[in-house]
């Protein structure tokens, strides 16, 4: 049972970015500092699955300095970098916009697959690579009907901002996918729904984005901003839904799967926001933006099944 279970996790954890992110974009809060809030209240109720698990203290201290390297490295690269440029991609292009950009996560991995562990790119790669980046194109030049009711998603983006946006959406996308190979390799003898990973991971990028808020003097100015009225119930709704949930699933989902099926699954986060932004904001999604994101997910299949 809990196998079946496992083979949809990497799909429950684009629900679950698509939920967070849906209200992290609407968080007027710098990038950096709902980066830190986010790791640092993932961090925290990992870390208490961990301690209250079987095990508890002993499964941290446990933890091989091998596989402590990897999963450091992969919280610093996909949960600090990564996610900060995420987060400001959401700002900058809203989430219909960002999370489309995610899409090109299997490509980063196929090609980090090629270069560095001498896998082949085939055809059928590369034809879902290019079928991708199309879908991407046409999503990213939606234009924003004139006349539409002004919120973070539907708002006219200046060209300025929306380079600067697609710039941050693909170095998020990079970040992730080097994120999610350096995590496998540091997962090795850990069972596949094992919070432990995901522990290390968080509380690495919590550890590490403190030190940096506090050695650039940003520490003060972002806590006061994560403390203003409205936004610390919502921040800690987002948290975990999207980084304790979703960061604890997209590793099960690597766990029990190939990097290539694991990518596959989480990139289907901008289907979950396409129907969300419909469902919930009730914003009205165009034919165009329906199609582009349908051929952006062909794409990924091609990439996978050809």
């Amino acid at each position: 049972m809990l196998d079946r279970w496992t083979e949809f996790a990497g799909l429950l954890a684009a629900l679950c970015w698509a939920l967070g992110g849906l209200i992290y974009s609407r968080l007027p809060a710098r990038a950096g500092a709902l980066n830190l809030g986010k790791n640092t209240i993932g961090a925290v109720l990992l870390g208490g699955v961990v301690l209250l698990s079987s095990g508890g203290i002993d499964r941290i201290t446990g933890v091989s300095p091998s596989a402590v390297a990897w999963l450091a490295g992969s919280g610093v690269v996909g949960l600090v970098v990564g996610d900060a440029s995420f987060l400001r991609s959401l700002q900058l292009l809203g989430p219909r916009r960002a999370l489309i950009l995610t899409t090109m996560v299997p490509i980063f991995s196929a090609v980090l697959g090629w270069f560095f562990l001498a896998e082949a790119l085939e055809g059928g790669t590369l034809i879902g690579m290019a079928v991708t980046m199309v879908g991407v194109a046409v999503v990213i030049r939606e234009r924003v009907p004139e006349g539409a009711p002004n919120s973070s998603s539907q708002k006219v983006i200046e060209r300025a901002g929306a380079v600067r946006g697609t710039l941050h959406g693909v170095n998020a996308s990079l970040c992730q996918a080097v994120g999610i190979a350096l995590a496998k390799k540091g997962m090795v003898g850990f069972s596949a729904v094992d919070p432990t990973a995901s522990f290390v991971r968080l509380i690495v990028a919590a550890v590490i984005g403190i030190a940096i808020a506090a050695l650039s003097r940003r520490l003060g100015g972002w806590w006061k901003e994560l403390a203003a009225p409205g936004i610390p119930a919502r921040l800690f709704l987002a948290s975990t839904i999207g980084t304790f949930l979703g960061i604890w699933l997209s590793l099960i989902a690597v766990g029990v799967g190939s990097l290539a099926v694991a990518s596959t699954q989480t990139s289907t986060t901008p289907i979950f926001m396409t129907i969300l932004v419909a469902v919930v904001l009730r914003e009205k999604v165009s034919v165009r933006a329906w199609g582009g994101t349908a051929v952006a997910m062909g794409g990924v299949a091609l990439l996978i099944l050809l």
